[in-house]
């Protein structure tokens, strides 16, 4: 989206109105409507390493302004893709022809699928025209028993968001009092759908799970590379270790005393790109779950299972010598 194009929509969705200049002529006309918008990656094809935003090639002060934000993936999936090119060769089929059903599968359920598509439920467009100017005209309220629990909602999940930034370091979501007016909206919208004059709690949860799910839609795949490379991290710091412990074995023989000096691994971390800080994150990880153990100035590194076995043996030659 061009620079021009941008700050037409801001006005769109921020003032409710539309400048037009034509003629020598400018004028503002309204523009009451709502905003549906489709965008393909800058690239053709989404990066899940990347955010929404990277991939859009758009600002966030403008993807803020919708209320509703659903990624679309397209991944493999055998029944999903089965349907689709169903659906696409249907096209191209003579009046009257169902497509033959290839997937397996009873033979009464597959008689039900083909009567579904050669019979689709519609929706006469007079009675559709009708149900939307009668729910134009209807301007919900919200009751007084419900403000309390969208106050609660707003501060609550305000207050989680910082707690999940300070603890992990990475904010996943971030609400604002634009994304409380987004709600409003929805609950609104939801009660003119009832043709009711009242915004009930309904419409708040049922607006709440449509925005839960926008938001687990985009963040789902971000989480999933950003989890992957940690467990990615992790896997590489553990295979270190064990490969500079084979080594060591190698070189020292029996003089080994099962111990990786800390600054051997840090290089051979260095090699493969793994930063200091995200190897001393991984040790810990493996300290508290008691893989690994550090020395007394936690410069070196051993197997908690080996040091065991050498205490044990210790103890064995103590009594030995006793005897």
């Amino acid at each position: 989206m061009d620079e021009y194009d941008r700050s037409a929509i801001y006005e769109v969705m921020e003032q409710q109105s539309v400048s037009v200049a034509k003629a020598g002529h400018c004028t503002s006309l309204p523009a009451r409507t709502a905003v549906l918008a489709a965008a393909n990656p800058k690239d053709g094809r989404y990066d899940v390493r990347k955010s929404m935003m990277a991939n859009m090639n758009l600002p966030a002060a403008l993807l803020s302004r919708f209320d509703l934000q659903f990624l679309l993936l397209d991944k493999a999936d055998a029944e999903t893709d089965a349907k689709m090119a169903e659906h696409i060769l249907s096209l191209f089929l003579s009046p009257g022809e169902a497509p033959k059903q290839r997937r397996r599968g009873g033979r009464r359920q597959q008689q039900q699928q083909q009567q579904q598509q050669q019979h689709p439920q519609f929706v006469d467009k007079n009675v559709l025209r009708a149900f939307i100017d009668a729910a134009k005209k209807i301007q919900p309220v919200l009751s007084e028993s419900l403000l309390p629990h969208i106050s609660e909602w707003y501060a609550s999940t305000r207050f989680d968001e910082q707690q999940e930034e300070r603890l992990s370091g990475v904010l996943s979501s971030y609400t604002t009092p634009r994304a409380l007016l987004g709600l409003l909206r929805l609950s609104q919208a939801l009660a003119r759908l009832r043709q009711s004059w009242l915004v009930e709690t309904a419409d708040f949860e049922e607006a709440l799970r449509l925005l839960q799910s926008s938001a687990a839609s985009v963040s789902a795949a971000e989480e999933k590379s950003r989890h992957k490379r940690k467990a990615d991290t992790v896997s590489v710091v553990f295979d270190l270790l064990r490969r500079s412990r084979a080594r060591m074995i190698e070189e020292k023989g029996s003089k080994f005393d099962g111990y990786v000096p800390l600054e051997h691994l840090e290089a051979q971390a260095a090699a493969v790109g793994v930063s200091p800080q995200q190897l001393m994150q991984a040790l810990e990880q493996y300290e508290e779950l008691l893989i690994i153990a550090f020395n007394s100035d936690r410069r070196k590194i051993i197997f908690v299972e080996e040091a065991r076995d050498r205490d044990s043996d210790d103890d064995n030659i103590d009594v030995d010598e006793e005897n």
